[in-house]
């Protein structure tokens, strides 16, 4: 099987003059969950599932995946209603009901992080509060969880309202001299200060 840089650069088909962060050229986080069953990362967490959406599009692109989906489904500033969480709590349930590999836990992401042992997950998807300190705490209590050449990745690296997640990601990526990683195709990916309303993805292979 060729590396995970080479399979990264195939799938998303990256263009290597776009500078760092290396920009795809094709490929949303569909084609990521589609990476992560190639490559048979076949253990993974979601942090942050609310509809549980994604969840299963990670669990449909590989069949094997068993997959930590993490959620306090708890009211917050977008979603304050109580009944509006548990809502997206059944949802999540009954769109996830057929995917015996998923395991849903209704827990803040620092408690569910005590239970999973460092370097056994294939990969992480964060997606959970997106304020600075969440996410930089998110960063802090899964990215160990994941093995050497898995994959740490997230969702919305963009400028909207209330949302830090670059800051926290640059600042997470630079303290610990990640130099090479990506991010999903998007038409203002090229200029960060046109991304508004457009919700990449990044993520790197872990060292």
């Amino acid at each position: 099987m060729p590396s995970i840089e080479r399979m990264i650069c195939d799938k998303f088909a990256i263009d290597l003059r776009s500078g760092i962060p290396l920009c795809s050229r094709r490929g949303t986080r569909v084609t990521l969950a589609e990476l992560f069953g190639e490559a048979h990362y076949n253990n993974g967490a979601e942090i942050g599932v609310q509809a549980g959406i994604y969840s299963e599009v990670l669990c449909k692109a590989n069949p094997n995946l068993k997959l930590l989906c993490v959620d306090s489904w708890a009211p917050y500033r977008d979603f304050p209603r109580k009944s509006r969480q548990d809502a997206m709590f059944l949802e999540t349930m009954n769109r996830l009901a057929n995917y015996p590999g998923a395991t849903i836990k209704r827990m803040t992401s620092i408690e569910a992080s005590r239970d999973v042992p460092n370097g056994s997950l294939d990969f992480v998807y964060i997606d959970a509060a997106h304020d600075f300190d969440s996410v930089m705490m998110d960063l802090i209590h899964w990215v160990p969880k994941v093995r050497r050449r898995g994959i740490v990745a997230g969702h919305d690296y963009c400028y909207m309202r209330f949302c830090s997640v670059i800051g926290a990601v640059n600042a997470y990526r630079e303290s610990r001299g990640i130099g090479t990683w990506y991010v999903t195709d998007d038409p203002g990916v090229r200029d960060l200060s046109r991304q508004l309303g457009r919700m990449p993805s990044w993520f790197w292979v872990q060292p």
